[in-house]
């Protein structure tokens, strides 16, 4: 069984890596490398996406919470 709390911590921490913890390698990599793209867009082009990347970071978190839950 896989601990709900340790899912949540690592995708705050990094989007996507709370989800390879519990198994789920396919949609892991694509929040990782969302929230990668999300970070270069902020970096290169503007402050915008600095909201896209503070929706991602919420919905996978909590998604990783629910899954963490159902396992």
């Amino acid at each position: 069984m896989k601990n709900k709390w340790i899912a949540l911590v690592l995708s705050i921490i990094f989007p996507g890596v709370g989800h390879f913890y519990l198994g789920y390698i396919k949609q892991g990599g694509l929040y990782l490398i969302l929230s990668i793209i999300l970070t270069v867009l902020i970096n290169q082009i503007s402050d915008l996406f600095s909201l896209g990347y503070v929706l991602l970071l919420i919905l996978v978190s909590i998604d990783s919470w629910k899954k963490a839950k159902s396992i």
